[in-house]
């Protein structure tokens, strides 16, 4: 990661999670995801078990216009830093 140019390396880290030391880069809607602690949206695992990241399934009703979240601490290992816990 620290060979690609800033700009790459800033957008890559906005837009991926590390999990098992393993980089995510989220080209999918997932990316424009936020944080919550009580999110609207979860990892769900039962629909198709060929995919290792789950699909996202919402908890509750969502309104039109209401932003789409999940709970990086379930997933991301670098959650700290994102939500700005540490620098």
């Amino acid at each position: 990661m620290n060979s690609l140019p800033q700009g790459l390396r800033e957008m890559f880290r906005t837009y991926s999670y590390q999990t098992d030391g393993k980089w995510f880069y989220c080209s999918d809607n997932s990316k424009f995801m936020n944080h919550s602690d009580d999110p609207n949206t979860k990892e769900d695992f039962t629909r198709d078990d060929s995919d290792p990241m789950g699909q996202d399934s919402a908890t509750r009703d969502i309104a039109m216009g209401e932003e789409l979240t999940c709970n990086y601490k379930l997933f991301d290992e670098n959650w700290k830093i994102k939500l700005g816990s540490v620098s």
